[in-house]
């Protein structure tokens, strides 16, 4: 048993010893893969100052080539990756090659005589152009038609006063003419410049601080709740940039409306105007202008109404002395509902109709030129001051209404008592307002 348990035990020894030798054995590399470069052409033939472009195309590695040639003398290259531009420089033959790593390709490059000259060209001839304002000027070399790079371009202004041009920008300084030329030299050859006539106008704004404005023909409370003036501000830039601002000249189309002193707009009367100011700049004249509108304030009196009988008489007076600025300007009068004029004032009375007022309390209007002043006033068919005879009138009228009726639509006559408008046929509660006692209609 002992013997077999020691043979048991070697043989594993044995196959350990096996799995380890297995373990140390290296697994065989794998080669790595052939790198291999195909440029696009056999060989290239270009003549002087043209260009083409070749490419390669790389197996077996992502890292991009590096290009060479033989003869820089006869072609320059411009390579872009797996990419090279070639311009002819000068007649000959040479080759161009591609390598990655230990790899290189090669062809043959033959560069004949040119049988043009390249050229400078720019898509504008005459350019106008605002003052501080910039333009890009763009300018391409060509061959036989096509456009071709690596050309040396540079731009010149002959009055750098009025223009500049660094690097085909070109910015207007001043107003005037500037002629820029451009130049460019190629493959070593120098270019026929071009030239490009620039005109540079003013570039100026003249503008009023306010455009539109309301002013009122006075303020009668002096507090500031009318504006009877206003100061306007003129501005300028130029070459988009604020200039001080001198010599401007003011003129108003309606001065019986709005008068104009060095930019201050007064109110004179009612209607409409326009501030017209001019400025000459040196180089040109601008002009800005203020729609001005002035109103005529609109003030109600806080006085009691004037009671006025038609049953007594036809004509009636009214004192309006108390109207402000009545002494300053003579005055006219209005129903203020409709603006219908209805007398003139002599001797601070106005004498109107009052049959041309609807019955009722109504409110006048009186204007002097430097305000609207509305007064109250109460026009009825009949007035009386007895308590007693107007409530036998009252009953008599209703006894009456009661017994006929009038037509539909038809005003039912209206009394005052006390200064107190009432208007019969309906149901009325007394109301107490600013001291005085008013029948208001209870529906």
């Amino acid at each position: 048993m002992k013997k077999r348990i020691i043979a048991i035990i070697a043989v594993l020894a044995a196959v350990l010893a096996a799995m380890t030798l297995l373990g140390c054995k290296k697994t065989p590399a794998t080669p790595e893969e052939e790198i291999s470069l195909t440029i696009s052409e056999s060989a290239l033939t270009l003549e002087r100052f043209a260009q083409k472009t070749l490419s390669v195309q790389v197996s077996g590695s992502m890292d991009p080539v590096t290009w060479t040639t033989e003869n820089e003398a006869v072609i320059a290259l411009r390579p872009d990756g797996n990419q090279v531009e070639i311009t002819g420089l000068a007649e000959g033959e040479t080759t161009v090659s591609a390598s990655l790593g230990e790899k290189t390709v090669s062809i043959p490059v033959y560069v004949n005589a040119n049988v043009g000259i390249p050229l400078v060209e720019t898509a504008d001839k005459e350019i106008t152009l605002r003052g501080g304002d910039e333009y890009t000027l763009v300018a391409v070399v060509t061959y036989q038609g096509e456009n071709v790079t690596g050309a040396d371009i540079t731009f010149t202004s002959d009055t750098p006063t009025v223009l500049t041009a660094e690097n085909g920008v070109l910015r207007g300084l001043a107003a005037g003419n500037a002629t820029v030329t451009v130049s460019a030299s190629y493959c070593g050859y120098t270019l026929t410049p071009v030239t490009v006539a620039v005109t540079v106008i003013e570039n100026a704004t003249f503008s009023l601080d306010i455009a539109e404005l309301t002013l009122y023909t006075s303020d009668p409370n002096a507090d500031g709740t009318y504006s009877v003036s206003e100061q306007l501000t003129a501005m300028a830039t130029k070459n988009n940039a604020p200039v001080s601002v001198d010599a401007v000249t003011w003129e108003s189309d309606a001065p019986d409306v709005a008068a104009v002193t060095d930019g201050l707009v007064t109110a004179v009367g009612k209607g409409t105007a326009v501030i017209t100011a001019t400025w000459n700049s040196g180089a040109n004249v601008y002009t800005a202008a203020c729609e001005v509108t002035v109103e005529r304030p609109v003030v109600r009196a806080a006085s009691p109404a004037t009671d006025f009988d038609l049953s007594l008489k036809a004509s009636a007076e009214l004192n309006v002395g108390t109207v402000p600025y009545f002494a300053e300007h003579e005055a006219t009068a209005a129903y203020a509902e409709s603006g219908q004029e209805i007398g003139a004032v002599t001797d601070n009375k106005l004498t109107f109709d009052p049959s041309a007022l609807p019955v009722g309390e109504q409110y006048i209007t009186v204007t002097n030129g430097l305000l609207d002043y509305e007064m109250p006033v109460v026009v009825a068919t009949m007035i009386v001051s007895d308590k007693d005879e107007f409530m036998k009138i009252k009953t008599e009228y209703f006894t009456g209404l009661r017994d006929n009726p009038p037509p539909a639509r038809q005003e039912p006559r209206r009394l005052l008592y006390s200064g107190c408008g009432y208007r019969l046929g309906r149901r009325y509660v007394c109301h107490v307002r600013t001291g005085r006692r008013y029948a208001r209609p209870h529906r």
